[in-house]
């Protein structure tokens, strides 16, 4: 870690487009306008301070993150929402279609990457071939823990303003609302949450009684500002599902654990132009457009494949978030909830099956491609740091295929192996000793 001056951070701050030309503290306005406040590491921060097991819980989970990410296969998963919105009587509330656009909004962002905003960094830094669809989606459930039918989106009135970083809000008793089974929903709390704070999450490992995203009600859905597009509670939900901010406020150019995301000194402002260096290391470009950084909604728009292997470890067998993705709650149709919205677990692709054999491997490797229908498509493998190491075109007309590749070359690790044919998909990791 680099120990810049305060000149060259004045320096570094005035060269840098899309950043105010002030320093300023997370929870600062400038103007009218508010910056977001992430608050997840700070919410942790306190629970690891209060908590040695609970510290040691959570140094567990990590261990089991790094292992499951070893050996995934990657599948479709659907995770079923509840929304426990906190009114006070007289006091506008969230609108149905507010929600339900939120929904949509998580889908898109967790989905095929559409890469609308061409910012500079995508091509001259190769971070557009890191883009990556999750294989995740999300619902609104149709029943509650018990089995009633039920809208999981909950209107309850409380007799409290601003909540800050309080728990309280997750517990009746205490005038907020007690989740649904945590296990089995995404719990999303939406309040007042005071000052500029956006948000927080649970990371997993976390208690079962308060776990869930707390999200306050101007960054939900449309929101507010330049936070008009939904994706404070895709960051949200990101670090609910065991991804880290790209940043680190309690050590200093921490890494988030992901291979194929730059380290970054703190969170950005606005949207940042070419060429927005880190001050951590040897000063990487800093991947701003990615969700969990915190650029304007409009200048963010992509997970990576690493962050895709460490969400699937999450989710996966044995993993801290294993009883969510197994879950048989269904997906509402109508009465508010999202109609169209895709099963539970699906697998990845009926059309695909694929193999890769042997694996682990030395470095020669067979990719063997069984598909039902024809069409164009590519098969494509990654390394971990998300670069392209081996590309086929793929014109198949059903049946079987195999194609055969040199790793050795590629060095030792963990690599993804990625089909894509006729709109379906299937991917496969490998590891090279």
């Amino acid at each position: 870690m680099k120990n810049p001056s305060v000149f060259y951070l004045l320096l570094l701050v005035a060269i840098s487009p899309g950043v105010p030309s002030v320093l300023w503290s997370q929870d600062a306005l400038l103007g009218d306008r508010i910056y977001r406040r992430y608050a997840t590491q700070e919410v942790h921060q306190r629970k690891l301070e209060a908590s040695r097991e609970l510290a040691l819980a959570y140094s567990g989970v990590e261990e089991t993150l790094k292992e499951k990410s070893k050996k995934l296969t990657f599948k479709q998963v659907t995770l079923p929402l509840v929304f426990h919105l906190l009114v006070e009587p007289g006091k506008p509330s969230p609108q149905l279609e507010e929600i339900i656009g939120q929904v949509e909004s998580l889908n898109r962002d967790f989905g095929k990457p559409t890469l609308k905003l061409k910012h500079a960094a995508d091509t001259l830094e190769h971070f557009a071939e890191r883009a990556v669809d999750t294989r995740i989606s999300f619902c609104l459930a149709k029943e509650d823990p018990t089995g009633k039918k039920e809208t999981a989106i909950r209107l309850v009135e409380v007799n409290r303003g601003s909540w800050g970083l309080d728990e309280s809000l997750k517990f009746s008793d205490q005038g907020g609302a007690d989740p649904w089974d945590t296990q089995q929903y995404i719990n999303v709390w939406v309040a007042d949450l005071g000052g500029t704070y956006a948000g927080y999450a649970q990371l997993p490992g976390g208690p079962a009684t308060t776990d869930g995203i707390v999200i306050d009600y101007r960054f939900l859905g449309k929101g507010s500002g330049p936070y008009t597009e939904g994706k404070t509670l895709t960051h949200l939900i990101g670090n609910y599902l065991g991804l880290r901010d790209l940043w680190d406020e309690y050590i200093p150019c921490g890494d988030d654990d992901v291979a194929d995301t730059p380290i970054a000194n703190a969170p950005n402002y606005g949207c940042m132009g070419y060429r927005h260096v880190s001050l951590c290391g040897d000063n990487p470009v800093e991947m701003t457009m990615n969700f969990m950084d915190n650029s304007d909604d409009a200048c963010t728009y992509l997970f990576t494949l690493g962050q895709q292997v460490r969400m699937q470890a999450a989710l996966t067998e044995g993993g801290p978030r294993s009883a969510l993705a197994q879950t048989k709650t269904q997906c509402g149709a109508k009465s508010g909830m999202l109609s169209a919205a895709p099963a539970v677990n699906s697998p990845i692709s009926p059309e695909i099956a694929l193999q890769t054999f042997p694996n682990p491997t030395t470095g020669e490797l067979t990719v063997r491609i069984r598909s039902t229908q024809g069409g164009e498509g590519s098969l494509t493998i990654y390394s971990a740091t998300g670069a392209v190491v081996a590309r086929r075109l793929l014109r198949a007309s059903g049946g079987t295929e195999e194609f055969r590749f040199d790793g050795s070359q590629w060095g030792s690790g963990i690599y993804v192996v990625k089909v894509t044919l006729a709109e379906q998909v299937a991917v496969e990791q490998i590891v090279i000793n």
